[in-house]
């Protein structure tokens, strides 16, 4: 199973061992299972382009964090705009795939996108207790663990799940 850690800023971030899906997140959300969409991709958070986002896309984002399946699909910064890269950019899920990176989509970065296109979802409901799908960061285990310890400054509490 993979462990959880829900951050106060509210996401819910899986931790795995590598190697495996595209890690993903929800942020700005107003419940823990609602957000605009981010990929990590070279050990940096990025946002995904709304264009081409749909249920089939959310779907699959709210399958991948035990969520429920998707209720909105978001594009144009529903959620907030992101900052660094925007990863992903006219996706094409069919809604089953396992894994938002088994998608059809442009390459990693490769986009004419910005941030005010940076889409979003809402899902069923809040994280679902079960076992989830492994999301794997691409990172070596220090830099995984630098990573947890900078979201967490400022007194930010980690709350594992099993």
């Amino acid at each position: 199973m993979t462990p959880y850690h829900i951050f106060e800023t509210g996401f819910l971030i899986a931790v795995p061992s590598p190697p495996g899906p595209v890690p993903i997140r929800l942020m700005n959300g107003s419940t823990i299972c609602s957000g605009r969409v981010e990929v990590f991709h070279i050990c940096t958070w990025g946002s995904v382009c709304g264009d081409h986002w749909g249920m089939e896309e959310a779907n699959v984002v709210c399958r991948l964090l035990n969520c429920g399946e998707a209720t909105s699909a978001t594009g144009n910064a529903t959620f907030g705009q992101g900052t660094g890269p925007v990863w992903l950019s006219d996706m094409r899920c069919e809604g089953t795939e396992v894994a938002l990176d088994q998608c059809p989509a442009k390459p990693y970065g490769n986009n004419n996108c910005s941030h005010s296109q940076d889409a979003g979802v809402t899902c069923s409901g809040k994280e679902i207790s079960g076992e989830s799908q492994a999301l794997a960061f691409h990172c070596q285990e220090t830099e995984l663990n630098e990573i947890l310890k900078r979201e967490m400054d400022g007194d930010l509490r980690s709350q594992e799940i099993d």
